[in-house]
C-alpha cells in the first residue's frame, strides 16, 4: 500500500473519529450492530442499524430499514490502513417476526491485499431478544464461505448472552475452520474452493432477555494477497432444541397408522 493511500486514510480517520466523538452524548439503545477489528493496525469500527448507538460510525449503515445493516464498504474502506479491503458487508435479524427461532445473519466480502500476516475480525450483534420462551434451548451456528487464491483461513463461531450484552460470549458453539481445499471445504478447483458448516450447542438454561453475535475471523499470513474472502451466510440461530429422532420416528408412525385407519374407513 502506497504512501498517498495511507496518508488519505489516515485523514479520513480523523475526520470521521470526530464525528464518533459527537455521537459519545447519545444514550445507548438496544439494536443490530456491525463491527470490524483490525488486529494488526489495532483498529475497530462499529455500524449500527440506522446510525443510532453509542460510538457508532455516522452514517455507515446504507440502508434504512429497520434490523437490516447495509455497509458503507467506501467509509470502512478508508479507515482500515492494513491489508484488508470489504466490497460488500451487512447484517440482519428476524427480531421484528420471531415466534420460535432467533435469527441473526451476516455476509461480507474481502480483498486481501499484500503484507504482512494480520487478522480481521468481523462480529454481527443484537440484544433484547425475547424468543424463544422455553427451556432449554439449542444455540446453532452455520456458516459458508468462498476462498479464492488464499493460503489464509475463516474460523466461525455462534454466541448467546443470557446478560444481553451486544457481542457477548456467555454461551459458544464450536468454532467451524475453513481452509481452502480442507474439509468442510472442497477440493480446490481453479484456486477457489467452498466451504460450510454446522455446530450446535444444546441444553442451555437462562432467562429472557438475550443477545446473539455471530463472528467471524480472517486469518491472512504474510504473502497471502491479491486473495478474496467471501462469506456467502454466517447464520447463528437460537431455539427450543428439535425433537431426537426416536421422538420423530414414534411421531412419523402415529401420523402413518391415522392415515391408514381413515383409508379404511373411506373404503
Amino acid at each position: 500500500m502506497n504512501a498517498t493511500k495511507r496518508f488519505s486514510k489516515a485523514a479520513l480517520a480523523a475526520a470521521v473519529a470526530a464525528a464518533v466523538l459527537g455521537l459519545a452524548a447519545v444514550s445507548a439503545q438496544a439494536n443490530l450492530q456491525w463491527r470490524v477489528t483490525d488486529i494488526g493496525t489495532g483498529e475497530t469500527f462499529t455500524v449500527c442499524d440506522n446510525n443510532i448507538g453509542v460510538g457508532c460510525l455516522a452514517l455507515g449503515d446504507l440502508n434504512p430499514a429497520p434490523e437490516v445493516i447495509t455497509v458503507d464498504t467506501t467509509l470502512i474502506n478508508g479507515l482500515l490502513t492494513g491489508k484488508f479491503d470489504f466490497t460488500a458487508a451487512g447484517a440482519d435479524d428476524n427480531i421484528l417476526t420471531a415466534t420460535t427461532l432467533a435469527v441473526i445473519n451476516s455476509s461480507f466480502q474481502v480483498q486481501v491485499g499484500t503484507g504482512g500476516a494480520d487478522i480481521l475480525i468481523v462480529e454481527a450483534t443484537r440484544d433484547g431478544w425475547l424468543i424463544p420462551l422455553g427451556n432449554p434451548r439449542t444455540l446453532t451456528n452455520g456458516p459458508s464461505a468462498t476462498l479464492t487464491q488464499t493460503a489464509g483461513s475463516v474460523a466461525s463461531t455462534g454466541f448467546n448472552d443470557g446478560n444481553n450484552l451486544l457481542f457477548g460470549t456467555q454461551f459458544a458453539t464450536a468454532t467451524s475452520t475453513f481452509i481452502a481445499g480442507v474439509a468442510p471445504c472442497t477440493p480446490i478447483v481453479g484456486e477457489v474452493s467452498t466451504c460450510a458448516d454446522l455446530q450446535q450447542l444444546g441444553g442451555i438454561n437462562e432467562s429472557n432477555p438475550y443477545s446473539l453475535t455471530n463472528r467471524q475471523d480472517i486469518s491472512s499470513p504474510a504473502g497471502d494477497g491479491p486473495a478474496t474472502y467471501l462469506v456467502t451466510d454466517a447464520s447463528t440461530k437460537f431455539a427450543s432444541p428439535i425433537p431426537e429422532p426416536t421422538s420423530l420416528l414414534l411421531l412419523g408412525a402415529g401420523l402413518a397408522a391415522l392415515g391408514f385407519g381413515r383409508r379404511r374407513k373411506n373404503a
